[in-house]
Order: C-alpha cells, then structure tokens, then sequence
C-alpha cells in the first residue's frame, strides 16, 4: 500500500493558511486519542452514578516519528517551532490536524554516520 505525502500549511500574521509544500508521513503509527470529564462517584445509596460536568472531549498530542531523516523534516519543524507558527497539516486520507509543534527531538542511530538519525516531533491539537 503507496503512503503518500502529507501537505503542510503553516498560518500567517493576517490568518491565512500557506502551503508550505509537504512532508513525508511519519514512520510510526499514530495514537488518536480522545479524553472526556466523565466521573464516576458513589452515591450514599451506595449505588454508582456518572456525571459529565461538560460534554468535551480533548484531543491528545500527537507523536510524530520519522526514520532515517535526512535533516529536511527536521529543518521544516525547527523553523516552525523558531517562528511559534500555527500549523495544518492533511494527511492522505484527508484528515486535518490543526495545531503546533512543542518540541523535536533527534534519536542518533549509534554505530552509523553522524548525519544518519530518527526524529521525534510532539504537535498539540488545537481545538
């Protein structure tokens, strides 16, 4: 199965969303995940009730990983990080994360060359 690239946008100073061309999808499968406020309490009863104080659910971060980078992905996230820029990314199923990137990290393959790493990128979901 062909995994194609992602298109990237980043949002400038007056709103708007520009392309800023695309990445490669990460290495590593996603983890979507959702929480909600939902809790649980005993009533004297002795029975268990659940309250949802709010009805929203927030969205997890997202750890990108990419394998074998040769610095391009890299070069992109820093700049973003550098700049605090909003930033779109579409995925190949049409899937849209709005958000920003908290950090990146280089993983050096030991025993290979200097030039040769995995990159770890957090993005958090802006709702």
């Amino acid at each position: 199965m062909a995994r194609g690239n992602w298109n990237i946008f980043y949002e400038d100073s007056g709103g708007t969303w520009v392309a800023d061309g695309t990445i490669s999808p990460p290495n590593e499968n996603l983890d979507i995940g959702r929480k909600t406020t939902k809790i649980e309490k005993k009533l004297v009863t002795g029975d268990i009730a659940h309250m949802t104080p709010e009805v929203k659910y927030v969205k997890e971060e997202l750890v990108f990983r990419w394998l074998l980078d040769n610095g391009t992905i890299k070069t992109k996230i820093e700049t973003y990080l550098q700049d605090q820029l909003h930033i779109k990314i579409i995925d190949s199923n049409a899937d849209e994360y709005i958000g920003y990137f908290t950090n990146i990290r280089r993983v050096w393959i030991s025993g290979t060359e200097s030039d040769e790493y995995d990159i770890d990128a957090t993005f958090i979901i802006k709702e």
